[in-house]
């Protein structure tokens, strides 16, 4: 390795000058320097794993990034913005996309120059040591991850267990993954077997089950068959490096018949190390690595501008505060389609960006008003569909909080397409606040419970008694007994069968008040068609639970119930839908 000394870089149009606090080393790096890529620039400096300061802005620069701000630079350098791949947010792809470390100087220096438009801004409470591998060998092992598509809960084989490896295991075992490694070398066996590796063997040895996904990271071709033949049916083996060694011919039957896939990693997006992404699976609580056992999950909220958002970021920011819980508020806004030109499209997404920036700020001036202060806030900001990135967040959040119309609903719709879909296939419990007009809040008003005496009904009865017990309210239950036709059949006595209907609510309550002793109950036993006598009741309560499916409803099928739909659609106070399964307060 030579050091030289060469003057200090000037920052050009739209160029920020970062004094280099820290930079790892990539595999990449040693690709570069030892010829297995080809020169992009003679006597290069490598490093992209860049963690610094910035010094000196040059023209062109916003107010996103000053002077002072703690920043990270990545591979991933300059794209286009025009070409198709640009457009449709695949920009890793663009066929004029520039490397840190490969087409311009890196980070093994004392100061580097990047475009500002790829410099990312780094949180606070990490040191630079611990942030500098997590923007390559984090993104690039996350990102493989999830090209493996690994099925919640299933088997994962990871080949060779370097920087990146080593921290995608612990991210897959933390949310429920089964882990096997194969890789070379005792002292990367210890450590994958320190890490909670269910099994560990050498590069070639078949892992002891069968495998739902596998990442290859080392650079070795030969290692693909043999990967792919781990595989079961339906898996996948994405691998993850921008060098490989020449891969072997592949037999048909042992290595890809049955839909096994192979997938490819290119590089990082801009995107990659902010955007939302949904994990895995629930996470693994005993004996994972990186545990935050203890630590609530987030509550999501989603921020566009209309009145029933803006009700709904105080809904958030008060549930979050009782539970102390990370808030999150996200605005998403689609990409364009069509035919744009590149001036048009960029203008565009600059006004968007900006757009979503203000709603985002005041949602979160607004939510530290009414908490004092006293919350972990954070901001996602993504061009995707608002109902995807929602549905994606939802997999780990313990509620997603949204307005029953969006500001872009067609007028006169009671809900808008985003809240439908999320209380119809969301992966944990929804509230649908509604803006027209709501009621005076009632912070002493009690939790509205509709039960229908139904195993079904058991997770909304839970969730219902945890939401009276931290707002520490009471709970009021109420069972509409309704059967059509009943109640004009000759000798029907419904007098007579209530004492019966109310003792079985009873009997069905008793272990949620022996599980929350301190929140009181009241039950109601009426005949009457149910979602009326819910939507009739919400001038006694501040919010009604309801279960996504009920009596006779489709379980496990992302089937609304007609009483659950009735409800969400006509209550003018918020609505928690109880969807997923277990508590809303699991650890993260």
């Amino acid at each position: 390795m030579d050091f030289v000394t060469t003057d200090l870089p000037d920052p050009a149009d739209g160029e920020v000058l970062i004094a280099v606090r820290a930079c790892g080393v990539c595999r990449t790096d040693l690709h570069v320097t030892e010829g297995d890529l080809p020169i992009h620039r003679v006597h290069v400096t490598p490093g992209h794993e860049v963690v610094g300061e910035v010094v000196a802005a040059g023209p062109g620069v916003d107010d996103d990034i000053t002077v002072g701000d703690r920043v990270g630079v990545a591979w991933l350098r300059h794209t286009c913005g025009r070409c198709r791949f640009c457009l449709r947010g695949q920009e890793n792809l663009c066929p004029e996309s520039r490397y840190t470390g490969w087409d311009a100087d890196g980070g093994y220096a004392e100061f580097i120059v990047a475009p500002a438009a790829y410099v990312h801004r780094l949180p606070p409470g990490y040191s630079d040591t611990e942030l500098a591998p997590l923007l390559c060998a984090g993104i690039i092992g996350y990102r493989s991850l999830l090209r493996a598509d690994l099925p919640p809960g299933g088997r994962l084989g990871i080949y060779g267990f370097g920087g990146s490896a080593h921290i995608t295991a612990q991210i897959a075992r933390f949310h429920g993954a089964e882990v096997h490694v194969m890789t070379r070398g005792e002292h990367a066996q210890e450590l994958a077997t320190a890490l909670g590796a269910a099994s560990v063997q050498g590069a070639y040895d078949r892992p002891p089950v069968p495998l739902d996904a596998a990442i290859l990271f080392a650079p070795v071709g030969d290692l693909v068959p043999v990967a792919l033949e781990a595989l079961d049916r339906g898996g996948t083996l994405a691998v993850a490096g921008i060098h490989l060694s020449d891969i072997p011919p592949l037999n048909y039957q042992r290595h890809v018949f049955q839909e096994r896939q192979l997938r490819s990693v290119t590089a990082n997006t801009r995107a990659c190390p902010t955007e939302a992404r949904p994990p895995l699976s629930e996470p693994h609580k005993e004996g994972a690595a990186m545990s935050t056992k203890g630590a609530p999950k987030p509550i999501v909220v989603g921020v566009d501008g209309s009145p029933a958002s803006g009700l709904a970021v105080r809904w958030a920011a008060t549930d979050a505060a009782l539970r102390s819980a990370p808030l999150v508020l996200v605005h998403t806004y689609p990409a364009p389609v069509g035919t744009w030109s590149s001036g048009l499209v960029n203008s565009f997404l600059e006004t968007q960006r900006r757009t979503g920036a203000e709603l985002l700020g005041e949602a979160a001036r607004q939510a530290r008003e009414i908490t004092h202060e006293s919350l972990e806030l954070s901001e996602e900001f993504a061009f995707r569909s608002p109902a995807d990135a929602l549905m994606d967040m939802s997999a780990y959040a313990q509620m997603v909080v949204v307005g029953s119309r969006g500001s872009g609903t067609l007028k006169g719709m009671v809900l808008g397409s985003v809240s439908t879909r999320l209380v119809h296939h969301a992966h944990c419990p929804v509230t649908v606040i509604h803006d027209d007009p709501p009621p005076p809040p009632r912070p002493e008003a009690p939790i509205l419970l509709g039960s229908d005496n139904s195993p079904a009904s058991d997770h909304a009865t839970e969730l219902a008694f945890d939401e009276a017990a931290t707002r520490g309210v009471s709970l009021v239950v109420l069972h509409s007994w309704w059967s059509p036709g009943a109640f004009q059949f000759s000798g029907f006595d419904w007098e007579g069968l209530r004492p019966d209907v109310d003792a079985e609510l009873g009997r069905r309550l008793d272990p949620w008040r022996t599980r929350y002793p301190d929140v009181p109950v009241r039950r109601i036993v009426v005949r009457d068609q149910p979602a009326r006598e819910l939507v009739g009741h919400c001038d006694i309560a501040q919010a009604i639970v309801v279960g996504s499916h009920g009596l006779g409803g489709a379980a496990g099928r992302g089937l609304l119930g007609s009483v659950c739909s009735a409800v969400v659609h006509s209550s003018p106070i918020p609505v928690i839908v109880a969807r997923g399964t277990g508590t809303r307060h699991q650890d993260a």
